[in-house]
């Protein structure tokens, strides 16, 4: 059996984008976990959180990398509202992050800001805006501060990217999720002294 450190992402479909190139890319030096479906808004997260780290040895955990927003920023329904108002997601982040350091005070926490939606404003009108995920990534810079999370700020990365590098509203290209990719496993390599 591999001795080798592991790491958990945790996150929603951007996530799931990325995720294969992480573990590609680690193999020689890290073991890369992951739940295989998308990991949806906060509140699903508490709910599935303990099965996903059954996944894990806790004596090699060495790092979770954690993101959602996309799912909490949304509207679904026709009454104008978030799946998860504002403040709720900024609680919700910080309880997850707390019980994550809780759990694994060894392990490298770190919260990953969510990425903007499509810079075209006819394919990006699906319930959430850039401006909107602006501040649920800001309070949940705030809460995973205050839980003594890192922070990976795939936003300010992915910011600036033009809407060719996009597939649809907010998901990336394949070329777009490998430099996202890259990324992570930079900013992992660099928490871990990998």
């Amino acid at each position: 059996m591999s001795q080798k450190p592991q790491i958990l992402l945790i996150g929603d479909s951007i996530r799931m984008g990325y995720c294969h190139n992480d573990k590609l890319a680690m193999r020689h030096e890290a073991e890369v976990l992951f739940p295989e479906g998308n990991c949806r808004c906060t509140a699903f997260v508490m709910e599935s959180i303990a099965a996903w780290l059954t996944m894990c040895d806790p004596e090699r955990l060495a790092a979770i990398h954690f993101n959602c927003g996309h799912w909490d920023a949304a509207r679904f329904l026709d009454d104008d509202l978030p799946v998860t108002p504002l403040a709720v997601y900024a609680e919700n982040v910080g309880r997850i992050l707390s019980y994550l350091k809780r759990r694994f005070p060894d392990a490298k926490i770190s919260f990953a800001t969510t990425t903007p939606m499509n810079p075209d404003p006819e394919k990006a009108n699906v319930g959430r805006t850039t401006d909107e995920l602006r501040e649920y990534n800001r309070v949940g810079i705030e809460a995973a501060k205050k839980a003594g999370a890192d922070i990976d700020d795939l936003f300010a990365l992915t910011e600036d990217w033009p809407t060719e590098a996009y597939l649809d509203y907010c998901h990336f290209t394949d070329e777009s999720n490998e430099k996202l990719g890259a990324a992570v496993t930079e900013f992992l390599r660099k928490q871990l002294n990998l």
